[in-house]
């Protein structure tokens, strides 16, 4: 069978995009990697993610989603440890979240300084 350009492109194309996720790593892959990163999930008025605790405590991972909220104010929180050692944790804002959906990464560098970069609407 011969393959003209057009059926090569798109070959080489769709090899290229798996390749590309399949060396994608999830927030909780990372904060297996790197205790000082987690990630954190906003949707259906919920803010959802993992930890690990070498990096993080309990208190440490409240105020910082907390900022996620309107008001800055969490309504409720939990969290349970998964079979990996993360702790997996669920949390609704007394007010609503900021983002509607979103995702936001949070990571404490070599001096201590925390920082988050969010991305949603």
């Amino acid at each position: 069978m011969k393959m003209n350009l057009v059926s090569k492109t798109r070959l080489v194309s769709a090899v290229a995009v798996f390749a590309a996720l399949a060396g994608c790593m999830s927030a909780a892959d990372t904060s297996i990697e790197n205790p000082n990163f987690f990630g954190v999930k906003t949707g259906d008025g919920k803010l959802t993610g993992s930890y690990n605790p070498a990096g993080f405590t309990s208190s440490q991972v409240k105020k910082h989603i907390k900022v996620l909220c309107k008001g800055n104010t969490l309504g409720s929180y939990g969290e349970e440890v998964s079979e990996n050692g993360l702790a997996t944790f669920s949390a609704t804002c007394a007010s609503g979240t900021k983002l509607s959906v979103g995702f936001t990464e949070i990571e404490t560098d070599a001096h201590g300084k925390t920082s988050n970069q969010s991305v949603g609407s």
